[in-house]
C-alpha cells in the first residue's frame, strides 16, 4: 500500500531532478552529473508510477484523468485520518 513515504520519496526525488538540472545547466559537461541525473529520472518514473496506481493521477494532465478519478475521493490529505 502506498502511504506518505511514498510521496516523500516522489518528492525528494523530484527535487534531486530540479537541483542536477540546474546543475548541468551551467556545468552541462559533466558526465557523472549527467548519468545521476538519467537514473533519478527512472526513480521518478517507478515512484510516480506507484503512487498513481495508489491514489490516481497527480495532476490535472496526466492521461489518466479521462475518468475523473481524483474526485472519487479520498483526496491525499484525507488518507489516514480516520
Amino acid at each position: 500500500m502506498i502511504n506518505s513515504k511514498a510521496l516523500y520519496l516522489l518528492q525528494s526525488n523530484d527535487f534531486c531532478i530540479q537541483e542536477l538540472t540546474l546543475y548541468l545547466d551551467t556545468h552541462p559537461e559533466d558526465r557523472t552529473a549527467a548519468h545521476l541525473l538519467s537514473k533519478h529520472l527512472e526513480i521518478r518514473d517507478e515512484l510516480k508510477h506507484a503512487v498513481e496506481n495508489e491514489m490516481g493521477p497527480l495532476t490535472n494532465y496526466d492521461h489518466e484523468t479521462r475518468d475523473w478519478r481524483w474526485i472519487k475521493g479520498p483526496w491525499p490529505w484525507e488518507r489516514g485520518t480516520n
